[in-house]
């Protein structure tokens, strides 16, 4: 383990879908439609028409923030209950910054008034279903009555870029753009907008359990710490993303090393010295 420099690690949770797409290939055929889309739109110097949806599950139970404790001695906090309750919340943003409301995925049948909250997001939008995840119905419902209002107002079209995942590719949803002037990519990674945006709620989750121990979170509390968190996150933060990814400014050579396969990292690499090659050869012989 030293001559190879290893470590014991806590593998990461991949879906297959996303570990499949983080290939340096299809990274760059990503990129080059990217490019092709924006410029065919007329949309190179509007990141206010580049959006990005995204979504993540919350838990009511705080996961990443850390305690002080006594050297020797385990480390506790109280929780509500043995499980832990998530919901689903989907929301949308672009390469300028700009926000749209969050669509809120709550366990059950129906949305009771009870869940909602005066205090959420303005616009916020609720569902409920089977399993509190965005399913296939939900998601139209999101792309209808949140997404396209907001940006059907606007004359010129709107790219979207969003993960792809089964339930959201489907054809209701492709019509619905079409009609709304909206293309749609998919996005083979994450554009980590949420990371700061869950650190806060963790956050939250922990001031809420000083202040109402072995009490649940009830769901209109829910609703509006997931709007306060979502108002408060910098708006820098989410054009950090767009640009990290090189989406927005368009840059195919963007740092994503450490989010792609190693082996299919090794494969690019070999590719593109063989082409370089290649081409430095016909460059002089040319000559």
């Amino acid at each position: 383990m030293n001559r190879h420099r290893l470590s014991i690690k806590k593998p990461q949770a991949v879906e297959i879908a996303r570990k499949n797409a983080a290939d340096p290939f299809i990274i760059q055929e990503f990129y080059d439609i990217v490019d092709k889309v924006i410029k065919e739109l007329g949309i190179e110097n509007k990141p206010e028409r580049i959006y990005n949806i995204d979504e993540t599950s919350y838990c009511s139970e705080p996961q990443k923030t850390k305690v002080i404790g006594l050297k020797g001695y385990p480390s506790t906090r109280i929780t509500s209950s043995a499980g832990k309750a998530n919901t689903t919340v989907l929301v949308a943003s672009n390469a300028a910054g700009g926000k749209g409301p969050p669509f809120i995925s709550f366990k059950g049948k129906h949305v009771w008034s009870g869940w909602t909250s005066a205090e959420a997001y303005p616009g916020t939008l609720y569902t409920a279903t089977s399993n509190g995840w965005i399913e296939s119905e939900a998601f139209a419902e999101f792309m209808a009555k949140s997404f396209i209002s907001m940006v059907k107002d606007e004359k010129e079209p709107t790219l979207l870029i969003y993960d792809g995942h089964s339930t959201h590719v489907q054809l209701a949803v492709v019509e619905m753009a079409k009609q709304n002037n909206i293309s749609i990519i998919k996005l083979p990674l994450d554009l980590s907008v949420f990371k700061s945006y869950k650190d806060a709620w963790d956050q939250e989750m922990v001031k809420w359990q000083r202040t109402h121990k072995r009490e649940k979170l009830p769901k209109d509390q829910f609703s509006a710490t997931v709007g306060k968190g979502w108002k408060n996150l910098n708006s820098n933060v989410i054009k950090k993303g767009f640009e990290k990814r090189g989406i927005y400014p368009f840059n195919r050579k963007a740092k994503l090393e450490h989010k792609l396969d190693p082996e299919a990292l090794k494969r690019w690499k070999k590719h593109t010295m063989k082409l370089y090659r290649k081409n430095k050869h016909s460059l002089v012989a040319h000559h």
